[in-house]
């Protein structure tokens, strides 16, 4: 009989009087030898027995797949088994060796769902760091994706977690084709319990990048697992940098939720406080110019701000205000109310110069022509200034001047009407009453404004 025969059949007896040339160079068509046949059979006491009179065949390799006898024995499972081999590879080559598709005996162990043959490898060598395979799978991305596909069941969310708890740095393993660490595979397929492990044993994996400067959360946006993300921001202490973090387009993962149309997802971190909703990227786009659909502003911290475009705008139409209250306010100064002496010693000079309301007509038309011309020099200063600060207080300067310009203008009228109809008492006064309807209505509108401001602030 065959000696693989007697090696799948367990037969110990043979192995114990047969002379070690009868199976020693004896190989199936695989390339497996009888010691491989014996450890695939789970026949431990023949293992033995074979490994006693023939150790040559520990480190012999069948020959289509490459594989090692710990490669079997990991992947069977049995503890004795595994034990057995790991006391008879003193060199712990067995430990450390890849087969034909560059997986090491936890990779089989992992795959097979054996939690005792992984700690008994993982216990073996517990310094030696465990690389991916030919496709760019660790031990540890291999058993994040058996639990998540068995739901964590079969000891494979104990693999997962004891892998996490002794090796960490297993997490930090980049897949060779994106640079993904097992946190960027685990959000990409939105597992909240992997996330949750890995944050514990590992938690600066979270501000690990791939090849485009994307962390997990830019990955993590791009699905449809709202409720992770949810979960995550609320029981996760994210730092800043990850949150806020651009990749190589300059992009955060709220332009990433954005510009890929998930409303749920942007909404997530749009009303999340610690977002920042101004960030610009490598497009010069902020997050805002991307969401094209209705939210609650006031909510997202981003009530009383206005993007770059509506800013543009708003100052080109406060430009044109400052440049008409200047315009008639300088000709108003030049073609005074009742005109000019034509002859006599007071030629050239204002024929009413000596009315009072004259001289509260040419004040005021003087404020108006200088809160004007502030307000527009501070609007052309904005467009040339760097410092966020300057920026602010300028723009609020040229607000107020303009604001002042358009009283001391509408006050200007009123007395130069005034200066000029004082001969009717009643054609005066109806002038000034019926001008007065202004300070009314934009007293109350400011008013509005000011309690609009308020509510927000709150």
């Amino acid at each position: 009989m065959d000696p693989m025969d007697f090696a799948r059949r367990g037969d110990l007896n043979f192995f114990k009087t047969a002379a070690t040339n009868v199976f020693e160079n004896c190989r199936d068509e695989w390339g497996n030898s009888v010691l491989h046949i014996a450890t695939e059979s789970n026949h431990l006491e023949c293992c033995k027995e074979i490994y006693k009179k023939c150790p040559s065949l520990l480190y012999q390799d069948s020959h289509r797949h490459q594989l090692n006898l710990m490669h079997s024995a990991a992947w069977i499972g049995v503890p004795e088994t595994v034990k057995f081999f790991i006391s008879a590879d003193t060199t712990k080559k067995l430990l450390t060796k890849v087969d034909r598709y560059g997986e090491t005996p936890l990779h089989k162990a992992v795959a097979n769902h054996q939690f005792e043959a992984v700690k008994l490898l993982i216990e073996a060598d517990p310094s030696f760091q465990y690389d991916a395979n030919n496709t760019g799978v660790t031990p540890l991305l291999l058993a994040i994706r058996e639990a998540k596909l068995l739901n964590n069941m079969s000891d494979s969310g104990k693999i997962r977690t004891y892998l996490l708890k002794i090796q960490p740095s297993q997490s930090k393993v980049r897949t060779p084709d994106n640079g993904w660490t097992a946190l960027h595979h685990a959000a990409n397929d939105g597992d909240l319990s992997a996330i949750e492990d890995i944050f514990k044993f590992c938690p600066e994996c979270s501000e690990l990048i791939d090849n485009e400067g994307k962390n997990f959360l830019h990955v993590a946006v791009l699905h449809p697992y709202v409720q992770v993300v949810v979960h995550i921001l609320g029981i996760i202490d994210l730092a800043i940098s990850v949150l806020n973090g651009q990749d190589r387009n300059g992009n955060t993962p709220l332009h990433s939720a954005a510009l890929s149309g998930n409303q749920g997802m942007t909404l997530c971190l749009l009303y999340d406080r610690r977002v920042d909703k101004m960030t610009v990227n490598t497009k010069g786009q902020r997050v805002l110019d991307a969401i094209n659909f209705d939210y609650d502003r006031k909510k997202a911290g981003v009530r009383n701000r206005v993007d770059q475009k509506d800013l543009k705008e708003q100052s080109d139409f406060d430009l044109v205000v400052c440049a008409l209250i200047a315009t008639v306010s300088f000709t108003a100064g030049i073609t005074v109310p009742g005109g000019y002496n034509s002859e006599g010693p007071n030629k050239g000079l204002a024929v009413l110069s000596k009315k009072m309301s004259f001289e509260a007509f040419c004040i005021s038309n003087t404020f108006a022509l200088l809160f004007s011309l502030v307000a527009m020099f501070s609007h052309f200063s904005t467009r040339r200034l760097f410092n966020k600060n300057d920026i602010k207080f300028q723009v609020t300067l040229a607000t107020f001047c303009t604001l002042a310009a358009i009283f001391a203008m509408m006050l200007a009228f009123i007395t130069g009407s005034y200066t000029v109809t004082s001969i009717s008492n009643r054609l005066a006064i109806t002038v000034c009453i019926i001008s007065s309807i202004f300070f009314i209505y934009s007293f109350y509108t400011m008013w509005r404004m000011a309690m609009q401001y308020k509510q927000a602030a709150r």
